[in-house]
């Protein structure tokens, strides 16, 4: 797998930002259409965290060479299987913030179908990898934390490492083809 360390920042061409572009906005009008609500954090319109959310997907790709995830169909906590396959075999789910010092952050709905969070920062089409952190240890008590009026799971860039120091409970699954 390609060396990427954390604090590695990519830039999206015009040709990848066009593909962001066409699969936000796509995302964006199948999820309305079927009447799913938006769980952003921030005051920012549909149009622009999905743009963003996607642009930190597509780019988390890029650095990790590996294919992003183009499907359109609507996810749950029980059918999400995460934004990007490793090749170490671990399905990663890809968080983006716009903030630089940003954290981690996850729905409190449990998610058992992938194995690690990843967290990129920044704004279309410029991010910075930030680190991964397991979906098991993620969402154990001690991240379990106060946001707002509500309690989340989310943790410091500096509770992060890289892929292989992640307290996995179990290796990677064996692909089924």
């Amino acid at each position: 797998m390609k060396e990427v360390g954390i604090g590695d920042m990519v830039i999206l061409d015009e040709a990848e930002q066009e593909i962001c572009r066409a699969v936000a906005l796509a995302r964006t009008l199948n999820c309305r259409a079927a009447g799913v609500e938006n769980k952003r954090v921030g005051s920012q319109d549909d149009d622009t965290t999905e743009l963003n959310g996607f642009g930190g997907e597509f780019a988390f790709c890029k650095i990790f060479n590996v294919f992003p995830d183009f499907s359109m169909e609507l996810r749950n906590a029980s059918t999400d299987r995460g934004d990007a396959l490793l090749p170490s075999g671990y399905a990663v789910d890809v968080k983006t913030t716009v903030y630089r010092t940003g954290k981690l952050i996850a729905s409190p709905s449990l998610k058992d179908n992938h194995d690690l969070y990843a967290l990129m920062t920044g704004t279309f089409p410029e991010y910075t990898f930030r680190g991964f952190i397991s979906t098991e240890v993620l969402h154990s008590d001690l991240y379990k934390r106060p946001m707002g009026d509500r309690t989340t799971y989310w943790a410091y860039q500096s509770e992060l490492c890289q892929w292989w120091e992640c307290e996995v409970e179990q290796g990677p699954p064996i692909p089924s083809f």
